[in-house]
């Protein structure tokens, strides 16, 4: 959605970007809710398969992934751009 400043030309901003927002709240959310359940997860580990700590690195790595594949995609979109 386009912000505020670019369709209402009442609103004056102190001072905002023309650009897309970097980080969005999209890609944030999508770093801190896996990374949140895993943190949820390893405390409250009791016993079992996850307790092993090989299986938790391994959710640590693909909550990681999953996290690094959306800040990719964001990029190659053309979404956002690294200043």
């Amino acid at each position: 959605m386009p912000r505020p400043l670019w369709v209402n030309p009442a609103v004056l901003p102190f001072h905002c970007s023309s650009q897309f927002g970097n980080p969005s709240g999209h890609a944030m959310t999508c770093l801190s809710r896996p990374l949140q359940l895993w943190l949820d997860l390893n405390k409250n580990v009791r016993e079992g398969v996850v307790s092993k700590l090989w299986f938790r690195l391994l959710l640590l790595a693909l909550c990681l992934a999953f996290a690094g594949s959306i800040f990719y995609s964001r990029l190659f979109l053309g979404v956002h751009s690294l200043d």
